[in-house]
């Protein structure tokens, strides 16, 4: 009696898990084979944010993913959407398109304890983000991520760190996939110190050891600049030139 409360239990507790990505939900033979099969009893969206046309790092590919597709079309009994980082007006969208009631909101506080601000004025931004990453507390981080607006100023200030004895590599939807996925291989495993990207970096980062995060360019939002911010790391906006 006893194995077979086991194996029950167990077949409770290790329920089949697929990861997929929005994108295929395009598909229309992996929804086919999604449909014909047993009833799905929960969908979790991760970076629910990228649903909404508002948000900071909208995806079109998440916009496959409504209630309309999830309940009707593939028999979804549930689902559970994720954000860090959503306005009012993306919460609203996200809401809508899932048929979520606002009863069903467990929202925290956007004003996080991990959060300080200061100013101060800078002459030379690249020349002062060298001297930052070198000066205390930043010397004795391991894993910082630099965002840049534009792709040229990822592959300018990444050449820039190299010659000045900081291991780094830039992150832009122009570099192939390929090495794009290398780039995110020595940064996991720590052979590079410093990545410098545009905003197409950082989104499902399995790297724990992140310990700062500096926007070369004033981020286009405060969701931007809170984006995957957790305890312990450091977080600076250099801002631009003209500001």
């Amino acid at each position: 009696m006893s194995s077979c409360v086991t194996i029950l239990r167990t077949s409770l507790i290790f329920q089949p898990v697929l990861f997929v990505s929005p994108e295929r939900f395009l598909n229309k033979e992996f929804l086919s084979a999604i449909s014909a099969g047993s009833a799905v009893s929960l969908v979790v969206i991760d970076e629910a944010h990228c649903i909404s046309e508002w948000s900071h790092n909208f995806r079109p590919s998440f916009m496959r993913l409504r209630a309309s597709l999830l309940h009707r079309s593939l028999n979804v009994g549930s689902v559970l959407a994720m954000t860090a980082t959503a306005t009012t007006t993306t919460l609203d969208a996200i809401m809508s398109a899932l048929d979520i009631p606002f009863t069903n909101l467990i929202q925290n506080a956007h004003l996080r304890d991990n959060l300080r601000l200061s100013a101060s004025l800078i002459k030379n931004r690249m020349k002062d983000l060298l001297v930052m990453i070198k000066s205390p507390p930043f010397a004795d981080v391991k894993g910082i991520i630099v965002y840049c607006k534009f792709q040229s100023e990822t592959d300018q200030i990444s050449r820039y760190l190299n010659d000045n004895n900081i291991s780094a590599k830039s992150y832009h939807s122009g570099i192939f996939a390929k090495e794009r996925g290398n780039v995110q291989e020595l940064f996991a495993s720590n052979k590079i110190r410093v990545v410098v990207a545009t905003v197409a970096f950082g989104m499902g980062l399995d790297k724990r050891d992140v310990g700062a995060v500096i926007h070369y360019s004033l981020p286009g939002s405060l969701e931007e600049y809170v984006q995957g911010r957790n305890f312990g790391h450091y977080s600076v906006s250099m801002g631009d030139d003209e500001t």
